[in-house]
C-alpha cells in the first residue's frame, strides 16, 4: 500500500516542480547579488584611555624665550617636574 501512495504522489510532486520552474533545464537562476555587511551600531559614549607625552615633542611653537620650568629640555618650551603618580614632566605656562 505504501508503494501505491508513492506512485500516486510522485506525478503531483513532479508537476508541482514544473509549475515552480524547479526542473526545467532551459531556464537558469538569476545571478546571486552580494549583500553588504551590516553597519555596526555606533557606540553611544566611547571611552578611550590615552596618554599623551607632550614633553616628547619633535617640533614646537612658543611665544616666549627660555624654558620657564627649567627641566627636561634646553629649548623654549616651558616644562616643569610633575607631581603626578609615576613622576615625569608636564608642559605648562601656555
Amino acid at each position: 500500500m505504501k508503494f501505491i501512495v508513492l506512485k500516486i504522489l510522485a506525478p503531483f510532486v513532479f508537476l508541482g516542480l514544473l509549475a515552480c520552474g524547479g526542473s526545467k533545464e532551459e531556464e537558469s537562476l538569476p545571478d546571486p547579488v552580494a549583500v553588504p555587511d551590516p553597519t555596526p551600531d555606533p557606540v553611544a559614549d566611547p571611552v578611550v584611555d590615552l596618554l599623551v607625552q607632550a614633553e616628547d615633542y619633535t617640533d614646537f611653537n612658543d611665544s616666549d624665550t627660555g624654558n620657564t620650568g627649567g627641566v627636561y629640555r634646553d629649548d623654549d618650551v616651558d616644562i616643569e617636574t610633575s607631581n603626578d603618580e609615576g613622576g615625569g614632566y608636564h608642559v605648562g605656562w601656555t
